[in-house]
């Protein structure tokens, strides 16, 4: 299914503190591509910060696969800090390198629903009361 928004439904898996994850609930928020896709991952507080780092990860299998959908990082955050702004602060203080507009965050699948986000015309819908 093609969508250019994703509604955030289910605590998403990650390396975040259960609150600051808890906060994207609700959320619907625009897709850096419209289909769903399996990539390697890295955690973002374990994971390499350089793209050095991330090829070996890669290279050496240490990046399991996930299935899921991308966003903006940076993108995200914004949009989170509106309903969120501690989770929001907390992504800002712990990994600012992702935050510089080319960096995405992959939710998982089993935590997005497409459906739902296309019967919104907000990206926060949940949050704004439109």
């Amino acid at each position: 299914m093609k969508a250019d928004l994703v509604k955030i439904v289910r605590l998403p898996v990650g390396e975040a503190p259960e609150w600051v994850r808890a906060a994207w609930v609700g959320m619907t928020l625009p897709l850096v591509r419209s289909d769903l896709i399996e990539v390697s991952t890295v955690g973002v507080m374990t994971g390499p910060t350089t793209r050095l780092g991330h090829a070996w990860a890669r290279l050496t299998r240490a990046a399991p696969i996930m299935a899921g959908y991308q966003v903006n990082a940076k993108t995200a955050v914004d949009l989170l800090a509106a309903t969120a702004p501690t989770a929001a602060d907390w992504w800002r203080n712990n990994v600012p390198h992702l935050l510089d507009g080319q960096q995405t965050f992959l939710f998982d699948k089993a935590a997005c629903d497409l459906a739902a986000a296309d019967r919104h015309t907000h990206w926060n819908v949940a949050n704004d009361g439109g």
